[in-house]
């Protein structure tokens, strides 16, 4: 799916369940009688999924249903957006079998909602409603349980009118951000982002658009096209 999406041309992606759960985990069967060295090879193979998720060029979008636990929350951490429905419900239970987050939980949680937060979550194995996850700035955003996978796919499609290439820019500067701080990510925009002014999108958009500092005229959001 993440490697069609990167060479497919798709502009957004977006990840659901048809089933009550979004995902509750791995089955506890593959940690059994595996030791250190086999898990390590099969960690690595989920590994590039996160990775690949993270990576590419283009919005992802998580719309969270029903559980969302362990490697399932990881796999929803490594999006872009994490969309829940009110009755969603999170969960990190690695310690209740003697295991930390495999996938990278512990440190994705730290970076949307800081080490005291994600140490919480996962030393104590709770679960926690999608308010709280809100309120702590690891979902964007709550909407009634009937309606999540129209409104994550009414943003999906938001964002696939957007301009592609800035939006993979901004998400590359993120996690540049996220690697080697304000330096590295500055240094990306003067030797990297600068490429979106030669891009259709921009130089088609600049020429008809202008700001005015004028309150009583604000102009409208022009829509860009479809292709850059």
């Amino acid at each position: 799916m993440v490697t069609r999406a990167s060479t497919a041309g798709h502009r957004a992606l977006l990840i659901k369940a048809n089933g009550p759960n979004f995902s509750r985990g791995a089955e506890l069967k593959i940690f059994h009688e595996r030791g250190s060295s086999e898990a390590k090879a099969i960690l690595e193979r989920y590994f590039t999924i996160t990775r690949a998720l993270e990576a590419l060029p283009i919005p992802v979008i998580a719309g969270v249903q029903g559980l969302c636990q362990a490697s399932g929350l990881e796999l929803a951490l490594a999006c872009d957006f994490i969309l829940a429905a009110q009755s969603a419900r999170f969960s990190q239970p690695e310690a209740l079998i003697g295991a930390t987050t495999f996938l990278g939980g512990a440190q994705r949680l730290a970076r949307r909602c800081g080490d005291a937060r994600a140490l919480e979550i996962v030393y104590t194995a709770d679960i926690y409603s999608a308010a709280t996850f809100e309120r702590w700035n690891i979902v964007n955003r709550i909407v009634a349980d009937e309606i999540l996978h129209r409104e994550a796919l009414a943003l999906a499609k938001r964002l696939v009118a957007g301009p592609t290439r800035a939006h993979g820019m901004t998400k590359h500067l993120v996690r540049t951000f996220n690697a080697g701080g304000l330096p590295a990510a500055d240094a990306a925009v003067l030797s990297e982002a600068v490429a979106l002014w030669d891009t259709a999108d921009m130089q088609s958009v600049s020429r008809g658009f202008s700001m005015s500092i004028a309150p009583r005229r604000v102009p409208a959001v022009p829509a860009f096209p479809v292709a850059d």
